[in-house]
């Protein structure tokens, strides 16, 4: 029994599969999908012997289709259409190839470009630029050289190119997505870097003021400093910047600097906010202010000017971590005075009230942030002021070197395996002889 032959493949069939082959090995290679796009569709159009072509590309913001490439006598890069208008568009609209052979009796043709140019438009093909369910674009052929139109072996061609050119967009989209993002890391490592500066050196365990700041992400909103005077005063600042990122991040640098500035020839804590609220108020973007509690100590007399504008109420605690007998060694909270600073113009370029003057003999005094207020511990409620004051005089009854009560208190609140879901300052202050 004889067997019906099978026609063979065609060379030219043959021939578009090899260029689908060193189009898709050309575009891996290349590092300017531009370039990229532009050599593959001349290729194409020669090719397929097409007068001109172009490709479309769908913008995801603004809906509009940009001819990111073309060639032939008109010269239509950086024209952008509507992406659902013209045969293009309704390639894209369709997400399969179209073949028009009389282009002038289509009723999407839009004849702009060929009134502009003088070019007649006879026949055209169009593939869409399509990676799994997502269209990208399109590649339109203009004339058939040759011949009275493109045909259906035309339309499987180009769809294969347009594929393979649809892939390298996209992999070019990824790849731009990933170097964008490697670039915003190393921002973000040499903006912590930078920060980290700015927080002070720790100290000898026996020095009176210790810190902790632990960051949410890799930039922090909090901030602390200790700043010593040549007369042995000492004046200390802690602050949280609303928000958070690189923007909360320099206007925490901008408010420690400005702490540093002003502290070191400044009579009082409250004139020193009342000077940082006025620059603040001048320079800050919209909608940001700064929660800041700073003070100036004197550790030989244990006398502490404090002066406190909308953050967190400082506790101070008996230097055992028990309650004594003397009222003025129970517990007690010391609340701000002013609102945040920089929220409103003029709201106090002059202090609205003195600083409070606290003695701590016998005595610490904690000052953090709400990222330790607002933890929840095991799935229950904020830890609360409350909480952190619990966990405070547990680590306080210990008896710890001071460097290690910081380091406890934060640990437990925020253990290292869990990423706080804020950002943690804790500072410590001791008294006198305790």
């Amino acid at each position: 029994m004889n067997e019906t032959p099978q026609p063979s493949e065609s060379a030219e069939s043959r021939d578009h599969l090899s260029l689908v082959a060193d189009m898709t090995r050309d575009f891996a290679d290349s590092r300017d999908i531009d370039e990229a796009l532009a050599h593959g569709l001349a290729r194409i159009a020669t090719k397929l012997r097409a007068e001109g072509a172009s490709l479309f590309v769908l913008e995801p913001t603004t809906g509009e289709l940009v001819c990111r490439a073309c060639t032939g006598p008109v010269d239509i890069k950086g024209l952008r259409l509507h992406g659902s208008i013209g045969i293009v568009g309704r390639t894209i609209q369709d997400a399969t190839p179209q073949l028009v052979a009389d282009a002038a009796a289509d009723p999407d043709f839009g004849a702009e470009v060929d009134r502009a140019t003088g070019f007649t438009t006879r026949s055209i093909l169009a593939a869409p630029l399509r990676v799994q369910a997502e269209t990208l674009g399109a590649i339109e052929l203009i004339n058939k050289r040759g011949a009275d139109s493109f045909n259906d072996d035309d339309a499987r061609s180009l769809e294969a190119l347009a594929a393979a050119a649809g892939l390298a967009l996209i992999n070019a989209r990824n790849a731009e997505a990933m170097a964008a993002q490697a670039a915003l890391q190393r921002e973000l490592a040499l903006a912590a870097q930078i920060q980290k500066s700015f927080l002070p050196d720790p100290r000898e365990p026996d020095f009176p003021i210790h810190g902790r700041n632990m960051p949410a992400r890799e930039v922090s909103g909090d901030f602390f400093d200790i700043l010593e005077l040549p007369d042995g005063n000492i004046w200390f600042a802690i602050g949280d910047v609303a928000g958070k990122g690189i923007n909360a991040a320099l206007m925490m640098a901008r408010t420690t600097s400005l702490f540093r500035y002003i502290a070191k020839t400044a009579a009082d804590p409250a004139a020193v906010l009342a000077a940082i609220n006025t620059e603040l108020v001048d320079t800050a973007a919209f909608g940001m202010f700064v929660t800041m509690t700073c003070g100036a100590y004197d550790p030989a007399t244990g006398r502490l000017a404090l002066a406190n504008a909308g953050h967190e109420a400082a506790l101070q605690v008996p230097a055992d971590g028990t309650r004594r007998a003397a009222s003025a060694a129970e517990p007690r909270w010391h609340p701000a005075q002013t609102p945040p600073l920089g929220l409103v113009d003029g709201l106090f370029r002059d202090p609205p009230v003195e600083s409070v003057q606290l003695d701590l003999a016998g005595t610490h005094l904690y000052l953090f942030t709400d990222g330790l207020t607002e933890t929840r511990l095991a799935g229950r409620e904020f830890l609360g002021a409350e909480g952190v004051a619990r966990h405070l005089q547990v680590a306080e009854a210990q008896g710890l070197p001071a460097p290690e009560v910081v380091d406890r208190v934060i640990a437990e609140i925020a253990p290292v395996e869990r990423a706080p879901g804020d950002d943690l300052t804790l500072v410590r202050i001791a008294g006198p002889g305790t």
